[in-house]
């Protein structure tokens, strides 16, 4: 469960930058679909005419499209939500490299002869996965409530549909 976990967080850490998106806005204008795919630092647009051709802007850029209080919104919960999901990814990893030492049966330090089973093994990797847990929940709650809603309400995107995509699955 845990290395199935690893993977996952590992697809949204691919998020940060919206390859992987977390929210996803379509509509069609002129019979061209416009889509907008929202990661936690950037966003793309891509225009249906246009073939194969999109724009991608960083929340902090000068050049952000969309209103100034949801730019910056969405670059302070991007940087907040990725700082989490970077720290939970590690220490995923970390309570996942443990249990492979385990199921290795590799014999423990011997200070740690007694103890490894019982406590270094169960009880610190029980703990890795339940702080992972929070921060990937602190993740999506962070970036929901400040970017998601903050785009969703704006006035540019009225007509559009808006979804919640694979990063807040992942999580």
């Amino acid at each position: 469960l845990s290395t199935l976990t690893l993977l996952f967080t590992a697809c949204a850490v691919g998020g940060i930058t919206a390859e992987v998106r977390w929210a996803h806005f379509e509509r069609k204008i002129n019979n061209c679909d416009i889509r907008v795919a929202f990661g936690l630092l950037r966003y793309y647009v891509f225009n249906g005419c246009n073939k194969d051709t999109f724009t991608a802007t960083y929340y902090k850029s000068n050049s952000c499209q969309i209103s100034n209080d949801a730019c910056n919104k969405c670059e302070k919960a991007g940087d907040a939500a990725t700082s989490f999901l970077i720290i939970g990814f590690v220490i995923l990893f970390f309570a996942v490299c443990i249990q492979f030492l385990r199921l290795a049966q590799l014999p423990p330090p011997a200070p740690l002869a007694g103890f490894w089973p019982a406590i270094v093994n169960k009880l610190v990797t029980g703990v890795a996965l339940e702080i992972v847990s929070l921060f990937l929940l602190i993740t999506f709650a962070v970036f929901k409530g400040s970017c998601y809603d903050e785009m969703k309400d704006a006035s540019q995107f009225d007509g559009y549909s808006k979804d919640l995509s694979a990063g807040f699955a992942l999580t």
